[in-house]
């Protein structure tokens, strides 16, 4: 019997949590809802509990993130970019929120979903969960396939 280290099980799970994650938002669009109010239900409250103080600064909020984004998505990198009074951004790159690896789309694409599903999922996850911090929160893809998370005091 082959023995697997943590790292080996914590993945499997992450792997787990994103395929239940990911068939959720498969089942909602089957059913004649769109990604983004798929996104409001799951997201839609909860940020100030987790985060621990309703009215972080967008670095707080981000360094927050960083640290999910080790546990829930272990492969994917997070390294800071920019942080001034009002504005943070994170560039989460070898992966995003949809997976990790060699096929990033695998999971999503079997359950049916395409790219643009699940970048629309995730735009509206984190702006409601950001807006709920009174903070107007981002997600961009960019060209590279990383993306860039970005965070920004309300006005």
């Amino acid at each position: 019997m082959k023995r697997t280290t943590i790292r080996e099980r914590w993945t499997a799970t992450a792997r787990n949590r994103l395929r239940v994650e990911l068939a959720g938002l498969a089942f909602a669009t089957r059913h004649g809802h769109s990604p983004e109010e798929y996104a409001g239900e799951v997201w839609g409250r909860g940020a100030r509990g987790w985060m621990g103080k309703p009215d972080p600064t967008p670095l707080e909020y981000l360094h927050k993130e960083a640290a999910a984004l080790a546990n829930f998505y272990p492969w994917v990198k997070a390294s800071a970019l920019r942080a001034a009074t009002g504005h943070a951004e994170l560039l989460m790159s070898e992966g995003c929120l949809a997976g990790w690896g060699d096929d990033r789309w695998a999971i999503a694409t079997s359950l049916g979903l395409s790219r643009q599903d699940v970048c629309r999922y995730c735009s509206e996850a984190f702006r409601v969960w950001g807006e709920q911090m009174d903070l107007k929160v981002s997600i961009t893809p960019l060209s590279d396939g990383t993306c860039l998370l970005s965070a920004a005091g309300e006005e």
